[in-house]
């Protein structure tokens, strides 16, 4: 069996992410993204990591002319994290939106994450605000899962 085409699709994915033009700091609150899990103390107001992937590998029937090989199917875990000071829930959450579209544009826009994988695309997500008791602000979170497939 090959190797997985998961570490090269999340490298591409994060580069297709940054490119995007809402991927930077805004209004003197920081932006970063990451593959992996950040630290407690990650120093960003608004964060971008992909720290999960759920995969599944399956017998293809037919891989291009020939018979046999394997599939392999799995979602990368896109996770969203904005904060900002204050109770203006209407700010947050307008960033949250902002991003979880840059996502899905970066995917729809490239298709193969620059040919990492065979297909790929954002097929949920998650949003959910509340109040920062430790920050003194609202946080909006959201997830977004990115479904990507390729003959390995």
């Amino acid at each position: 069996m090959s190797v997985s085409t998961a570490p090269a699709a999340i490298t591409q994915l994060i580069a297709l992410i940054s490119a995007q033009s809402v991927a930077v700091s805004v209004d003197n609150f920081t932006f970063g993204i990451r593959q992996g899990e950040p630290q407690h103390d990650w120093p960003v107001d608004d964060g971008l990591y992909i720290s999960q992937v759920s995969r599944q590998i399956q017998r293809a029937e037919m891989r291009g002319f020939s018979v046999g090989g394997m599939r392999e199917d799995y979602v990368l875990q896109v996770n969203i994290g904005v904060f900002r000071g204050g109770d203006n829930v209407t700010d947050v959450e307008a960033r949250v939106w902002s991003l979880i579209n840059a996502i899905e544009t970066a995917v729809s826009t490239n298709r193969s994450l620059n040919a990492a994988v065979v297909e790929a695309w954002a097929e949920s997500s998650t949003v959910s605000s509340e109040w920062d008791p430790e920050s003194v602000g609202r946080r909006a979170i959201a997830t977004v899962g990115v479904h990507c497939w390729s003959f390995i």
